[in-house]
């Protein structure tokens, strides 16, 4: 798992800098030209909290889990989500939508 980098001068970006990429458009701090998240990348992130949250709720249909530990199950998840993002995030020059 790498980190993305920059499309324009391969500039790759620290956890921090590709974390913020999550919130807010960004530009390249080398060389300062914008950054898109490529329509991949966006997939990438879907699949991911597919992945990752329909199990859980499958889990609390068919299984007699308390309220409280499947909120501390979906919190836990949430973070190692969030945390693993950055590392799916590919840059491009344009913006392009999904479909």
């Amino acid at each position: 798992m790498n980190l993305p980098s920059c499309w324009s001068c391969q500039y790759t970006y620290s956890y921090k800098q590709a974390y913020v990429c999550t919130f807010a458009k960004t530009k390249c701090p080398s060389c300062g030209e914008k950054q898109y998240q490529s329509k991949r990348s966006k997939l990438n992130f879907g699949l991911i909290f597919l992945m990752a949250f329909i199990p859980l709720f499958i889990v609390r249909t068919f299984t007699a889990i308390s309220f409280p530990a499947y909120i501390g199950m979906m919190l836990l998840l949430f973070f190692v989500v969030s945390f693993l993002l950055p590392f799916c995030y590919r840059f491009t020059e344009e913006q392009k939508s999904y479909f």
